[in-house]
């Protein structure tokens, strides 16, 4: 069992045609994992796959739940006389199935209270789509999305937030259930401005939460049409949202759009990646965050970002045994630490953090080792072990150096990958940046994007974390308010010139992690054979994927390989597969990302039920 803490209650439920109990106030997925049944699902070979991200991106702990297909586990509530069946392949023939059932709200059927700094909205009833208009929606409630609510709210600004997710704060400053006992895990120092825009979002008047809703789709962006109106209807001016939750398929008109939908865990194919126990560092830390559960009783973290540290504290606090956190790169020279200086300004919580957290590993007495990656994962069923080895100062593996290291989980980090693909979908430009994370958004000093009436703040512009998320979605803000008339000059050049400051403040140690943790992505691409799935929804191997190249050199773009291959044609739409899509394209052919390009985003840019994609298609403005 890998459960931290004791479970709120037995909640009756069937699953796999047996009767049995799971703890509550939880993630299906996460309370899985507590029962020590991390599988949920087989591929077409048969064999099983668990959670990967665990936040809702990669589709792997898709099961049945009630009879319904591509349920999302990891954001799916245990509720009680549910029926969920595991070790099914999901149907392939209608990927557009997939809902996320049950969604708890503050108040919603789930029975889910409203917990401190939560913006309460009572949920809507029925299918029916609507359309509403809105000065401001923002998409996405993490650090850029309050900051910008609470800024435009300030001023007067009529804002609707919408987002994924129980509960605001995003995945950095995830929060468990209500019905899950334990710890805040918010309660450290490091979160301390986290709590606050937590607080003051929820005290602030003029904002509207509309929580456990996807934005699937942006219209009325282009001059030709956008085959989501009807031929001779009257189009309202500026861009459309439309979205999917509780209340059914709704359009939100808002007078400006501001997206904020934040990044997710670059995923690192290697063999063995698809057993149930590997996770991205990122979804361990959301088990155990946002469900108290942890992935595993004893865990080796491998990659190349800080969050490695500190996720790893948190797991020893929690009670696990972290056996090694593997670092691929050597530890920097004089010149990078000298350089680091600079970064250190504006940034002295981060900083602190990191600290803190060396500390706790070294009084546990883990082992963090540099130059090292994982090769592969062991196991038949789930993970029984990590292999690690040893890498040159260009990420190569060292030949004689692999060795065995027994865990029951392992987690990765290499970084985050923007999610940038509804602003694309939208037609907003985006451009490649590797060390920013890959493709982020083009955008000038006040965060527009090359869409009139569309703003983007966060990682989408360039993965930057927390504090530079929160400083972009402030400076976002500013200039809708001024673009919607609600503030003077003067007000507006007071709060412009503080806004600059924290956006510069924080940029800096942006710039210092690029420079010293950007994963090298034609490194880790030798990591998997040709046997090893490249595209986990749609199992294509990276021999696959070569034999196409080689038998089709003039198809060098990630939408021409996706055509012959089916890669990023699965529930995640190339999420999960993308990012090393680009790299073997870029290792095999040579050409540079920014002429393979990105994989098409299109409506809907997530997965939604096809009843109410056709309700929609059919009643939208």
């Amino acid at each position: 069992m890998s459960d931290l803490g004791t479970p709120h209650a037995d909640t009756p439920v069937t699953l796999d045609g047996r009767r049995t109990s799971l703890p509550g106030g939880r993630s299906l997925a996460a309370a899985l994992i507590a029962i020590g049944h991390p599988a949920t699902r087989l591929d077409r070979a048969g064999r099983p796959r668990g959670p990967y991200c665990a936040m809702g991106v990669c589709f792997e702990c898709a099961v049945t739940v009630d009879g319904v297909p591509l349920v999302r586990a990891c954001q799916e509530p245990v509720r009680a006389g549910m029926c969920v069946e595991t070790g099914t392949t999901p149907d392939r023939a209608h990927p557009g199935a997939t809902r996320t059932r049950g969604t708890p709200t503050p108040g919603n059927e789930t029975g889910d209270a409203p917990v401190p700094g939560d913006a309460v909205e009572s949920p809507g009833t029925g299918e029916s789509t609507m359309s509403e208009r809105w000065d401001l929606v923002v998409v996405g409630a993490g650090p850029a999305g309050l900051a910008a609510a609470v800024t435009a709210a300030r001023h007067g600004t009529r804002v609707l937030v919408v987002d994924e997710q129980a509960r605001p704060g995003g995945q950095i400053w995830r929060r468990p259930d209500p019905a899950s006992p334990g710890p805040d895990p918010l309660a450290a120092h490091a979160y301390a401005a986290g709590r606050a825009l937590l607080a003051e979002a929820a005290a602030t008047s003029g904002i509207t939460f509309r929580h456990g809703t996807t934005a699937w789709g942006v219209f009325g962006t282009r001059t030709t049409p956008d085959g989501f109106a009807a031929p001779g209807s009257p189009v309202p001016a500026g861009p459309r949202l439309a979205v999917h939750g509780p209340a059914g398929v709704q359009v939100l008109l808002p007078r400006a759009l501001l997206l904020t939908a934040g990044a997710y865990d670059l995923p690192v194919p290697y063999p063995g990646w698809t057993l149930p126990g590997v996770l991205t560092v990122g979804g361990i830390q959301a088990l155990l965050k946002g469900h108290r559960t942890l992935a595993g009783r004893r865990v080796v973290l491998a990659g190349s970002h800080p969050l490695l540290i500190v996720v790893a504290a948190q797991l020893v606090h929690a009670g696990a045994e972290v056996a090694e956190v593997a670092f691929a790169q050597r530890p920097p020279g004089p010149g990078v630490l000298a350089r680091a200086l600079g970064a250190l300004a504006g940034n002295g919580p981060k900083v602190a953090e990191g600290i803190a957290a060396l500390r706790t590993l070294r009084r546990a007495g883990v082992p963090v080792r540099t130059g090292t990656v994982v090769v592969r994962a062991r196991g038949e069923d789930r993970v029984t072990g990590a292999v690690l080895a040893r890498v040159d100062r260009d990420w190569r593996v060292e030949s004689g150096t692999e060795r065995h290291v027994p865990c029951d989980a392992i987690g990765t980090g290499f970084g985050f990958v923007p999610s940038t693909e509804l602003a694309r979908q939208a037609g907003c430009e985006a451009t490649w940046n590797g060390p920013a994370g890959g493709w982020v958004l083009v955008h000038d000093e006040a965060m527009r994007t090359s869409l009139p009436d569309i703003w983007a703040a966060g990682e989408l512009t360039g993965v930057a974390g927390a504090e530079h998320a929160v400083a972009t979605g402030r400076r976002a803000a500013l200039d809708i308010c001024r673009s919607l008339g609600v503030v003077d000059g003067a007000a507006l050049d007071r709060e412009l010139r503080t806004a600059r400051r924290e956006v510069a403040a924080t940029g800096r140690m942006a710039e210092l992690l690029d420079r010293t943790c950007a994963p090298d992505r034609a490194a880790l691409t030798e990591l998997a054979d040709d046997d090893t799935q490249l595209c986990r929804c749609e199992e294509v191997t990276f021999g696959r994927i070569r034999c196409a190249v080689r038998d089709n050199p003039p198809q060098a773009t990630a939408d021409a390989i996706k055509l012959l291959t089916r890669a990023g044609m699965g529930p995640c739409q190339g999420r999960m597969c993308g990012p090393a899509l680009t790299a073997l394209l870029q290792r095999e052919t040579g050409v540079a990302p920014a002429g393979i390009g990105p994989l098409a985003a299109r409506a809907p840019v997530k997965p939604i039920p096809m009843e109410a994609l056709a309700r929609a298609h059919d009643d939208l403005p």
